[in-house]
């Protein structure tokens, strides 16, 4: 009998309990919202529990021990009963005498009393084989596994071993153990025949999908050995696969180690496999351009053995860095860029620079859904060390975004040095449009009325400058009046549906600037 250290609620447990009548011991009370005994074996209160049946209080009351919570369905403990309770607390001599107290083993003759199958409600409850297989309670495992070996009906041990969480990822035991490193829990459940390829419900994931993602190379390491699958699933269609995964929480070892697997299995396979796009148009490649290390990654994921060698592959990684990826259509570079990870920018332009001629000047140069480049996102974030690599490799520096230039933005940020790379790189100094302002302004306004660092390079600027102080380009003029509202008529509306550019407010007044429009209206 073992006696856990003092307290309050144990010890009334414990004198409650003690004052019960030996002869005909009552039913004992609702606590906290939950029946009595269920607490006791919540809470691990052996002695309490061995004083019940002591006094034969489950000769009398023996429903006590197979009745499952009624709670709020929000309560972890809903739809649970006690042998749930003691199995998922590693209380497996508790749970033993649960099974023969309630009529199961050496107490009874088997009918209606506790087991594995019916200790839980497996609509609003796990099973305690999946709660334990998360939580690493290798005790319990143990305990129900071999309670599952005992039944006869091999269907019965099937479905219990394939059961799922009662929530939204309709997890696995072997997908919750995969998930947090536990291996010998895994070991178990597959020699038991656990589906090694079982996936979630709600986005495809496998067992080794979930380990690369938490980065539990030992339980990849096995998977792999046990043919688990590492090719994306072209039919059910994850988010991503092991590869992606691996790369998306930037774990590096793990990537070597399955560029290695791939390539075992068939040369050439990993490079196949970084360039798969998922649904999101997503492949490793952009994921590798997310986490913190991303250059690692990188480095793992394009430095792959022979790589250097193979020209054909070089160009084919490179057309993979120039995909446009996800709603904002951003290539490698760009992904690199929003993170403000300058030096995997560099790695990625050394590494196209190598590949063939072209490679870089698109890698900068193209434009995402709203029609920035690198530098534009790179000023946006007010990254100067992006936009000195950029910079460097000449991106170019009058692209402009719903007719904003990136030299308005670093003006507005009070960044100088940025400033100074945008014009020596060609920005236009005289360029004026609509920022934060109601008539359009140049980024030398911009310095003056925040009477920020930028002013005396600007005005340098100006007056070296031989353009004049001009307006908005007529290819921006479009821009400036979606900002206006409506082209015809000035009030607020829609985008013209085929090139996302101009403003109106309805089929009229685009039915009367169409002659005038159609000339430069091109799908976006």
């Amino acid at each position: 009998m073992s006696t856990p250290s003092g307290g309050t609620l144990h010890q009334s447990l414990l004198d409650l309990v003690s004052s019960l009548s030996r002869e005909s011991p009552p039913l004992l009370p609702v606590t906290q919202n939950v029946p009595c005994v269920y607490l006791i074996v919540h809470n691990g209160y052996e002695d309490v529990f061995d004083l019940l049946a002591e006094i034969g209080y489950f000769d009398k009351h023996v429903q006590e021990l197979t009745r499952l919570n009624s709670v709020a369905k929000k309560e972890s403990l809903a739809g649970t009963g006690c042998l749930w309770s003691a199995l998922v607390k590693g209380n497996v001599g508790l749970a033993e005498k649960i099974i023969k107290l309630s009529g199961v083993g050496d107490g009874g003759d088997g009918d209606g009393g506790a087991d594995i199958f019916n200790c839980y409600d497996e609509k609003v409850a796990p099973s305690p084989l999946i709660i334990c297989s998360q939580n690493g309670v290798g005790g319990s495992v143990d305990f129900i596994l071999s309670k599952l070996q005992e039944a006869e009906d091999e269907e019965k041990r099937r479905i219990y071993l394939e059961q799922r969480m009662p929530s939204k990822d309709a997890a696995t035991a072997l997908f919750k153990a995969s998930q947090n490193g536990h291996l010998e829990i895994c070991k178990k459940l597959v020699s038991m025949g656990a589906d090694i390829n079982v996936k979630t419900s709600l986005d495809n994931f496998t067992p080794l999908i979930i380990a690369c993602s938490v980065g539990s190379l030992n339980v990849v390491d096995w998977l792999l050995g046990e043919s688990s699958l590492i090719f994306f699933d072209e039919n059910t269609k994850p988010i991503m696969g092991p590869l992606h995964a691996a790369c998306f929480k930037g774990n590096i070892e793990i990537i070597k180690r399955l560029t290695v697997f791939l390539d075992t299995m068939h040369e050439w396979s990993s490079w196949k496999e970084a360039l798969v796009c998922s649904d999101n148009g997503f492949s490793c490649l952009h994921y590798a351009c997310l986490p913190e290390n991303s250059r690692g990654v990188l480095e793992a994921l394009l430095g792959v053995e022979g790589v250097e060698k193979s020209f054909k592959i070089r160009n084919e990684f490179c057309k993979g860095l120039l995909l446009p990826a996800g709603k904002e259509k951003y290539n490698a570079v760009m992904l690199c860029c929003v993170k403000s990870y300058s030096s995997s920018i560099s790695y990625l332009l050394n590494f196209a620079e190598k590949s063939g001629p072209g490679y870089v000047e698109k890698l900068v140069n193209s434009l995402d859904a709203q029609g920035r480049n690198s530098v534009f996102l790179s000023v946006e974030r007010d990254s100067t060390p992006c936009c000195k690599i950029l910079t460097s490799y000449k991106a170019s520096s009058t692209i402009y975004s719903n007719s904003v230039s990136p030299l308005h933005i670093a003006s507005y940020n009070d960044n100088p040095t940025i400033c100074s790379l945008l014009l020596s790189s060609g920005a236009d100094v005289h360029y004026k449009c609509i920022f934060k302002s109601k008539n359009p302004i140049t980024a030398r306004s911009i310095a003056n009325q925040r009477d920020n660092k930028c002013c005396e390079i600007l005005m340098s600027a100006s007056k070296r400058s031989k353009g004049p102080p001009t307006t908005v380009p007529k290819w921006a003029q479009e821009y400036v009046r979606d900002i206006q509202g409506c082209k015809v008529c000035g009030k607020g509306g829609k985008r013209c549906g085929r090139c996302k550019k101009v403003f109106y407010c309805g089929k009229v007044c685009q039915g009367k600037d169409w002659k005038e429009h159609k000339i430069i209206c091109k799908p976006c």
